[in-house]
């Protein structure tokens, strides 16, 4: 069941929730609708506190960004929809940073732009070995009126990286986390007293896989604090270049992109790669609904991993919580939809690495 905390009082009469969090959408987002008999105005304004949890675990906090109002001569309806402060900062725009500069690592690099924006929201980072940014290259800087996220999500695509929030409304940089759920998600034909699937959406392309991705950096300035060093020539700019082959892919699929920022051929390698993981990971859609919540006792997270036995999609292994949709009414009572995806998405693979987890991901997938 989802609950509510709003102003630091537990509120009870909700008729229906909801509550949405992503590996690969910024803010966390929830919802609930009251009822009212047209005696009472709205209890609660913009700007107020809501804590979240769902069987009674705390998944979000945040503050109510909108409030939408129906009624007739039978009844009044207020439906308030919730946001956690990264929405501030996904919302917002940079203006100048003049003093933004040296050599400063992504967790710097966003905690300034958090700093410059006047909020106090925290970033927590546990990877030690992602390389620093030279911020005395100009072409790694924000631009003016350039939105917040989009600027500091293009530098954690660079080091192969997720940006996401947390319970505590905390900016996380995540990969994988391999931590695997003690449950077990089935709809099996031959054993159906453990089926809990209620429904499933399942799809595969090969429209979004590529066999090479090709990037190459922008044309930037050959000044001594460029990445290229003074005196490049626009030959060796535009060079600068990463390939990553995927050999599970059709020879002849290729995809060129321009890099965000001027960029050296490691750095862009290391793009190339990410992008490969990246569009695996959106080639196929396999997401499932189930009755309640939690699972043996612990609430469906994503960047989590699960063990899927589907019969019907011809799908056993682990896969991956990508995202979780967790819904409440009182005639459906709790639902809960996963989107998965592989057990290694968002992963950094070597091309090696990532022939083995096609080969893996072959064995779990089947094919329809």
């Amino acid at each position: 069941m989802i609950t509510f905390k709003i102003n630091d009082v537990p509120y009870e009469n909700v008729v229906e929730a909801s509550f949405n969090e992503s590996m690969i959408d910024f803010t966390n987002e929830a919802s609930f609708k009251i009822v009212l008999d047209g005696t009472e105005s709205s209890p609660f304004i913009l700007d107020d506190t809501v804590v979240v949890f769902m069987d009674n675990v705390f998944v979000m906090t945040g503050y109510i960004y909108d409030v939408n109002l129906s009624y007739d001569s039978g009844s009044h309806s207020l439906t308030y929809i919730v946001r956690d402060k990264t929405a501030d900062f996904s919302d917002s725009d940079i203006d100048d940073i003049g003093d933004l500069g040296g050599s400063l690592s992504l967790t710097a690099i966003i905690k300034e732009v958090v700093k410059h924006l006047g909020t106090d929201i925290e970033v927590v980072n546990n990877f030690s070995d992602l390389k620093n940014f030279n911020l005395d290259n100009d072409d790694i800087k924000p631009s003016f009126a350039q939105n917040a996220f989009d600027y500091v999500e293009g530098l954690a695509r660079k080091r192969q990286v997720l940006l996401t929030t947390n319970a505590l409304g905390q900016i996380s940089i995540i990969r994988n986390s391999g931590t695997l759920m003690r449950g077990k998600i089935q709809n099996s034909i031959t054993n159906i007293d453990q089926n809990n699937i209620l429904s499933c959406d399942f799809s595969q392309r090969n429209s979004e896989v590529y066999n090479k991705y090709i990037i190459r950096s922008q044309l930037g300035s050959a000044s001594s604090k460029s990445p290229f060093g003074s005196g490049a020539s626009n030959k060796e700019m535009v060079d600068q270049s990463g390939l990553f082959t995927n050999a599970n892919v059709r020879v002849g699929r290729q995809q060129c992109l321009i890099a965000e920022e001027s960029s050296t051929s490691d750095v862009n390698q290391e793009r190339a790669e990410w992008q490969n993981n990246f569009a695996d990971t959106e080639s196929g859609n396999y997401s499932v609904s189930l009755q309640g919540h939690s699972i043996d006792g612990e609430v469906f997270k994503s960047n989590h991993l699960i063990h899927v036995i589907d019969d019907f999609a011809r799908i056993d292994g682990n896969m991956l919580i990508k995202s979780v949709s967790a819904t409440y009414d009182n005639n459906n009572g709790s639902i809960t939809t996963l989107e998965l995806v592989d057990k290694k998405a968002f992963l950094v693979l070597t091309e090696v690495e990532n022939e083995e987890a096609e080969e893996d991901k072959d064995n779990i997938f089947e094919g329809l």
